[in-house]
């Protein structure tokens, strides 16, 4: 029907001269007046626009995590210095050169020196050190097995050898190499290798080259 005024609160039908709602009695305002009905449904929500600049950000996170996770260079690097410091400070073993925490071959290593004395010969030992923290002991055998082929390379004769735990060689001018990997004794708390580089001296007593590396193992392995 025509001229009929339909209600903006409820939204009933009513007469044309009706300014009250028949059925809920709610004023009902002239036309030019009325607001727009409501729907008794949900109001659409506006669409959202895709944010390409945000999609970026993420990709970029995503590209710079994986970048960081594949490069163990970018990592922060636990210092052990004080702890293989005191590793090495015994009766046996006195500091010469401190330890510096440094990158050898691309792997990560603490170099230093100590004065070693044997128990048995009583000679005083210059033992060049390096220490080479690993994140497993599978990562400290081959490792081992790595080093003791470079000090074959370099023309040390292969004195004792248990593959995986330790290698000692001698050299022409008698400098004793020494490998071992340490595991459950490592300074750092988790696996490492333990390498020694010494020039005998004169021994004083009848000992042999090959004892006295054995007796640097087990000093190693022992302090």
């Amino acid at each position: 029907m025509n001229g009929e005024r339909r209600c903006p609160q409820c939204g009933v039908t009513n007469r044309p001269e009706a300014r009250f709602c028949e059925r809920c009695g709610g004023s009902i305002p002239d036309a030019a007046q009325a607001p727009p009905l409501r729907s008794s449904g949900t109001s659409p929500q506006p669409r959202r626009r895709f944010n390409r600049r945000y999609a970026v950000y993420v990709v970029v996170g995503i590209i710079v995590i994986a970048l960081i996770a594949s490069v163990p260079w970018l990592w922060p690097r636990p210092d052990f210095t004080s702890q293989i410091t005191g590793y090495f400070i015994s009766d046996n073993y006195k500091i010469v050169t401190p330890f510096q925490h440094t990158t050898l071959n691309g792997a990560d290593a603490y170099v230093g020196s100590a004065s070693f004395v044997g128990n048995k010969s009583h000679a005083t030992i210059l033992e060049n050190i390096q220490v080479f923290p690993k994140s497993s002991e599978t990562d400290a055998q081959s490792l081992e097995q790595t080093l003791s082929h470079q000090f074959e390379s370099q023309g040390f004769v292969e004195m004792s050898s248990t593959p995986g735990i330790s290698w000692s060689g001698v050299s022409n001018d008698s400098t004793v190499g020494l490998a071992v990997v340490l595991a459950n004794n490592s300074p750092t708390g988790a696996p490492a290798v333990l390498v020694l580089q010494t020039a005998l001296p004169p021994l004083t007593t009848p000992v042999t080259t090959t004892t006295v590396a054995s007796a640097q193992v087990q000093s190693a392995q022992s302090v």
